[in-house]
């Protein structure tokens, strides 16, 4: 309890309070307390990560504004009769809770610990409902909620209705005006009167209720109105208890259930907690950490971890213990953050081992300890007649009764408040004893003799913290494996003291301290290039991580330029293909009704030259794009040993192609399958001693003229369906030219890919007119029968 005190736990818990939704959560965060039990730890630690995940998936959770229902539950379970009020706050917390189980459960197995959480949060809506459907939001009772209420509540509005007209007939006689204070209806007791004046008395007949303070006016109730009123009063009364047993009824439901209510609270109160966790990790943009074993040889691991009560001002410090060292000891200047960096290690320490996650990177580890150790700040006392040194070693002796391999143990500014030397001398035993007794330790101190110890000693490191050499002032920044430097003389200097005073302290320190102060100031000066060093190779290598990721990203676009030149392509071929066929067909009409055959064989020869000239589709022919050159890179050299039949290959896809022509502008006309395409030189490998194998030809061929083995048949299994168009399109032309009428295609039963493909290409055709599946005898739908047009 002192070291959550010294170490400010409980503004922690305050600021975790601060996160919650429900007041029962905001409580118990007032109240947690670190777990010294590894498993515990573990499934704290647990739940605040699944429920960041919760949070990031399924949003915030509908807790927020609840008030505990738990006195109301109790007092219901005793046949008490809640108010409309009181219940709709228990329905509220009950459908709340109810709700935040569904939240969890949407998750699935993402968060099993919470999914078992709520497993405790009953289903209760049946009574919400209930009471939902008699009462509004306000807590009022709805005039549905008996048969008879709204009736009786319309003869209470009416007999007021009338009482108040009777009161108004009074007060506006003429005779009776005079008499009246005001002309206003007063109530007395639940009657309404009129305000008379004392001295007219006997001007208005009726039953004086009350007198003012002052003796002036009399509270009169008119007798014409006396009937009038009972009758309202009647009414009212048995509006209200018809109310009574609408809310002794729902009450008496909440009691039923106020056992399953009150678990189902208490698993919602602690759901909240979890999830104010989680909230409070975002607000600190927190990390899980990894937590190792008590007694491990890594004790501390903290990388750029932040003091989480100094918010964004906070400078990061890397601190460990271990592996190889059991203490750590901090030196250098007053107010250079020093205390902080030990307070934000122990801090980290107990808000870890409370299931908080730490303001730290994700890299860093931290052991479960049994316990945290701390001495730190002035514990003085005049009443007590103890002093700052005696305060101190008081607590360092109770610490070393209890702290055992699994502590942390934290001292601040050790063997302060008496002699210079005896206390380093206390200071290097103290920790000496603890690395002796294996147990962790974090220690500050102002003794240059501490710092020596600790670098000549096993077990010890030595850590500073630094001022800037310029100003004078504290950087707050953690210094591992360096003893801090003395900066009293250059403080001294800088604040103007004169240089005589200055020269004199110079030669008091002697040699060897000012050689010592002179190495450190080396060695730190040595370790800032080295910073300067690593962050410019950082650096480098993020630009080069970068230029990586653009070359590639640059590789990419080609092949899918490519992809998509080739498709183009190909879509260019289908449609001159396509032109050609229709040339052809108008052809072979015009010969069969003018009979000029010759003349048709002509234009035939013409267009089937055409398709085997490869100079028609010269415009459609592709120059793939490349990214354009570094302006800072020399351009590369041509490879003019290429010549027209090399076999190359595309870098970086691994195509083959044949060299048809070589440019002065360096690119290069290819042939990739049935495809041309020009592209750069710098982007080919030329391939020695292999050939690019002839592309395969179609097993069907344009033909103008008849020939006596020809058939109106069609073969096309074992063909792929991209294929069938191109296939069935030619064959359809070949019968047009042979003046076929009626043709077989054979595409077999398989997959149905090649008969769909098949018939999509007829259904498109302007050649084909009727088709359908052959005959059983005929093959079935493995064949499809088409008739020419």
């Amino acid at each position: 309890m002192r070291a959550e005190e010294l170490l400010e736990f409980p503004k922690i818990r305050a600021m975790l309070a601060g996160h919650t939704r429900f007041s029962l959560s905001r409580e118990r965060a007032l109240r947690i307390h670190p777990s010294w039990r590894r498993e515990e730890v573990d499934r704290l630690q647990t739940e605040t990560a699944e429920a960041r995940l919760l949070l990031d998936t399924a949003g915030e959770i509908a807790l927020g504004g609840m008030e505990d229902p738990r006195p109301l539950l109790a007092r219901a379970s005793l046949d008490g009769i809640l108010t409309g009020e009181e219940l709709v706050t228990g329905a509220r917390a009950l459908d709340a809770a109810y709700e935040a189980r569904q939240a969890v459960r949407s998750m699935g197995r993402q968060v099993p610990l919470l999914a078992d959480l709520v497993s405790a949060i009953a289903d209760l809506r049946s009574t919400s409902s209930r009471i939902w459907e008699a009462l509004t939001d306000r807590g009022q009772v709805r005039d549905s909620a008996t048969p008879d209420l709204g009736a009786q509540r319309a003869r209470v509005a009416s007999g007021y209705n009338r009482l108040v007209q009777s009161l108004e007939r009074v007060s506006g006689s003429q005779d009776i005006r005079p008499a009246l204070q005001s002309s206003a209806i007063a109530t007395r007791g639940n009657r309404l009167v009129l305000e008379v004046k004392i001295e007219h008395r006997k001007a208005v007949p009726g039953i004086v209720h009350d007198v003012s303070n002052t003796g002036a006016t009399l509270f009169v109730e008119p007798f014409v109105s006396v009937d009038l009123c009972n009758q309202w009063r009647e009414a009212s009364a048995g509006a209200k208890r018809e109310e009574e047993k609408v809310l002794r009824r729902l009450s008496a439901g909440l009691g039923d259930v106020h056992e399953e209510a009150a678990r189902s609270m208490d698993a919602a109160a602690e759901l909240d907690l979890i999830i104010a966790r989680a909230r409070l990790a975002h607000a600190m943009h927190a990390a899980p950490v990894e937590a190792l074993d008590s007694g491990s040889d890594v004790a501390v691991d903290l990388i750029d971890a932040r003091h989480p009560l100094l918010g964004d001002g906070a400078v990061p410090a890397t601190v460990s213990i271990g592996p190889g060292f059991r203490a750590l000891v901090i030196t250098g200047p007053n107010a250079g953050g020093k205390t902080v960096a030990l307070k934000t290690v122990g801090l980290l320490a107990l808000m870890h081992q409370a299931g908080l996650q730490l303001p730290a990177s994700g890299d860093s580890r931290m052991a479960v300890f049994d316990g945290v150790f701390a001495d730190i700040g002035d514990a003085q006392s005049i009443e007590l007649s103890i002093s700052t040194f005696s305060s101190h070693l008081g607590a360092v002796v109770r610490i070393l009764e209890q702290a055992g391999p699994g502590s942390l143990v934290l001292l601040d500014e050790l063997g302060t408040g008496t002699d210079p030397e005896e206390g380093s001398a206390l200071a290097r035993a103290i920790v000496g004893e603890f690395v002796a007794r294996d147990v962790p330790i974090l220690a500050t101190t102002h003794h240059r003799a501490v710092a020596e110890y600790a670098g000549r000693s096993d077990g010890v490191e030595n850590a500073s913290m630094e001022l800037d050499p310029d100003t004078m002032r504290p950087t707050y920044h953690l210094v591992m494996g360096l003893p801090g430097r003395s900066y009293a003389i250059s403080v001294a200097r800088h604040l103007g003291l004169p240089d005589p005073v200055l020269d004199a302290a110079e030669k008091l320190t002697g040699a060897g301290r000012s050689d010592a102060e002179a190495l450190l100031k080396q060695l730190q000066e040595e370790r800032r290039k080295l910073a300067e060093v690593a962050s410019s190779a950082e650096q480098e290598r993020s630009r080069a991580e970068e230029t990586r990721r653009l070359l590639e990203s640059q590789l990419a676009d080609i092949g899918r330029r490519q992809d998509d030149i080739v498709e183009e392509t190909r879509r260019d071929l289908r449609r001159e293909a396509e032109e050609l066929r229709r040339s052809l067909r108008d052809i072979e009409r015009e010969a069969r009704l003018e009979g000029h055959h010759a003349a048709a064989r002509r234009a035939a020869d013409q267009a089937r030259r055409r398709l085997r000239d490869p100079g028609w589709l010269e415009a459609s022919r592709p120059v793939v794009p490349r990214p354009a050159p570094d302006a800072d890179a020399a351009p590369s050299p041509v490879d003019e040993s290429l010549t027209p039949g090399d076999v190359v290959e595309l870098k970086g896809l691994g195509t083959r192609a044949e060299v048809r022509a070589v440019y002065d502008d360096g690119s290069v006309e290819l042939l990739i399958g049935s495809a041309t395409a020009r592209i750069h030189i710098n982007e080919l490998r030329r391939l020695e001693g292999v050939k690019v194998p002839e592309p395969e030809r179609e097993g069907y061929r344009l033909r103008s003229d008849a020939r006596p083995d020809w058939t109106n048949e069609i073969d096309l299994r074992g063909m792929r369906a991209h294929e069938v168009h191109d296939a069935v399109s030619a064959f359809l032309d070949q019968c047009l030219l042979n003046g076929v009428t009626n043709a077989r295609i054979i595409h077999g039963h398989g997959t149905g890919a090649l008969r769909e493909a098949v018939r999509e290409t007829l259904a498109g055709s302007p050649s084909a007119g009727a088709f359908h599946p052959a005959s059983r005898e005929e093959g079935g739908d493995g064949v499809t029968i088409v008739e020419l047009t």
